[in-house]
């Protein structure tokens, strides 16, 4: 009966290609396995991350936050904020064409003024310790640099640079002064923050081509300032009165070619 029964089929030898996975399977491994060793930098701390990114352009490191879900808010993290023309990519006009074309110039302020406000709501509060904004800016974008000053405060900036300066082609050029007086005042610096000492974080101050208004005697936010720098800032001296009274832990006041109306000797000895 046992030769009647069929034998069983030879059970095939393995071949090379036995020995190994399928091509396409062995290439999503090998894809994920890459995946992983290349994306190590992500387990890194928020720390060291932000200290990455912090050597780029807020508009690089703004990129990064479409790698991944980690990687969604780190950027928004960068406390050194440094905010101009270059960062957000934009074309620098010539100096010449500062009092040409208005109109062009208006558009591109606008631009910029945008873009400021954009970054400064996608951060959600987080503290910054230094902004710099660099930006000819005048008073017909006020309440926005309003904001801007507002949010720097809320944050806890210890920072804060703000040059309006018009890259002007000289110093003294008429043309750009005409140009600046048809088109707008200097921006009027907001003092509302440095009432009841909201800005007690704020170290240094630094100014470019504004003014400040009259300043109350009893202001109380520029006590805990140590450094403060005006340049092309129109003060009155009242103002810098108030000021030398008020900054008690001031240990450096600067200016240089700002306009004083009615500077008295008094403040002349101060700011000797």
């Amino acid at each position: 009966m046992d030769s009647l029964t069929p034998s069983a089929p030879p059970h095939p030898q393995n071949t090379e290609d036995d020995c190994f996975l399928p091509k396409n399977a062995l290439c999503r491994q090998d894809e994920e396995q890459h995946v992983q060793n290349c994306d190590r930098i992500s387990t890194l701390p928020d720390d060291i991350l932000i200290e990455i990114l912090s050597r780029m352009t807020i508009s690089e490191a703004a990129m990064t936050g479409f790698l991944s879900t980690r990687w969604r808010h780190v950027w928004k993290k960068i406390n050194h904020l440094i905010l101009d023309s270059y960062t957000f990519g934009m074309q620098e006009l010539e100096k010449s064409r500062y009092h040409e074309n208005s109109l062009l110039w208006n558009d591109v302020a606008t631009k910029f003024v945008h873009k400021v406000n954009g970054l400064l709501h996608s951060r959600n509060g987080n503290k910054i310790k230094e902004l710099i904004i660099r930006f000819p800016l005048t008073s017909a974008h006020a309440s926005n640099m309003d904001h801007w000053i507002e949010s720097a405060i809320v944050a806890s900036t210890e920072k804060l640079f703000l040059d309006l300066d018009n890259k002007c082609c000289k110093e003294g050029c008429t043309i750009c002064v005409k140009g600046m007086k048809a088109a707008s005042e200097p921006y009027d610096f907001l003092l509302g923050p440095f009432f009841n000492g909201r800005a007690d974080s704020l170290d240094e101050l630094t100014l470019f081509n504004c003014s400040i208004g009259t300043m109350p005697a009893n202001m109380s936010g520029f006590s805990y300032l140590k450094s403060l720098l005006l340049a092309r800032v129109s003060i009155v001296d009242e103002t810098v009165s108030s000021i030398m009274s008020n900054c008690s832990a001031i240990g450096s006041f600067d200016g240089f070619s700002c306009t004083v109306a009615n500077l008295g000797c008094s403040i002349l000895q101060k700011l000797g």
